[in-house]
């Protein structure tokens, strides 16, 4: 699929929720610019040609990579930008996603194959949605979309997402407990099980309000803190186990637990659009 420099700046716009072209623009300049100093010149220029031509100068050419990992990846990143961690982290996923669209998958795989393995769960965090019958991901991938969807800093979305799990594993039988647990990695699957087990089986009533304030008691947030950070969890859930399979769980408690998840802004749209962009073009 090839993507024009408008088509380029509105996907990394409404991905990553920013408020203006301009910041898009920071955004993608960021990360290309990084992007480039740990590719290979033959990636860079393979990268650069299914680009818009003004976007192509910030994937620059530097001939030799310099072996850094994700982490000091996302560090420059937010460096060169201006932004703090969490920042980085969605606005890495944006732009990533975007060049996924205009690349397609060949130079995709590419890409995967240049960069060492701790650069997988920043990747997979920029494909819109996983196959739920392709196993559980790595931890890391389900925390990166935490990250995405919460703006929040890798330490925050690890405890969002064991607060979160947790809580709502207080709220489900066992039996629906036990099939996300079947979808999630091993350490987070753990967190759904502590809740469900705390209530033997038998699950907490409590209304969506109540839910929210159990969500801060356990990770020591605010309410409204707890209710972005369960938003981002159940999110990343619902990627990750699939609608259905979320649909089922939510479908065992009050109906006011689907307003966590009702809207999901225009970033959750744009996943939406960029992954039927990609089947159709798979």
């Amino acid at each position: 699929m090839t993507l024009d420099d408008d088509e380029f700046l509105a996907e990394v716009q409404r991905d990553a929720e920013l408020p203006g072209q301009d910041d898009a623009v920071r955004a993608i300049r960021a990360a290309l610019e990084t992007l480039a100093e740990r590719l290979s010149g033959d990636e860079v220029r393979d990268l650069a040609r299914h680009l818009p031509e003004p976007v192509r100068p910030w994937l620059h050419d530097g001939e030799v990579a310099e072996p850094f990992g994700v982490e000091e990846y996302l560090e420059r990143l937010a460096q060169r930008e201006g932004v703090d961690e969490g920042e980085a982290v969605r606005h890495a996923v944006a732009v990533f996603a975007a060049l996924r669209l205009a690349t397609g998958p060949g130079e995709q795989r590419c890409l995967e194959a240049e960069l060492p393995k701790d650069y997988r769960a920043l990747l997979a965090a920029a494909e819109p949605a996983l196959e739920p019958d392709g196993g559980p991901p790595p931890a890391e991938t389900f925390i990166l979309r935490v990250v995405a969807y919460g703006a929040l800093d890798l330490s925050s979305a690890w405890a969002a997402a064991e607060a979160g799990l947790e809580a709502l594993g207080e709220r489900l039988s066992a039996g629906e407990a036990e099939d996300l647990a079947a979808r999630l990695p091993e350490e987070l699957a753990e967190r759904l099980r502590r809740g469900e087990q705390r209530t033997k089986g038998r699950p907490v009533s409590l209304d969506v309000e109540a839910f929210v304030e159990r969500i801060g008691e356990l990770e020591d947030v605010s309410p409204e803190s707890a209710r972005r950070h369960v938003r981002a969890v159940l999110l990343a859930l619902r990627d990750v186990a699939g609608e259905q399979e979320l649909d089922d769980a939510l479908a065992q408690l009050p109906r006011g637990y689907r307003s966590l998840v009702r809207d999901g802004g225009a970033g959750d749209r744009s996943r939406r659009r960029v992954i039927s962009s990609l089947r159709a073009a798979g």
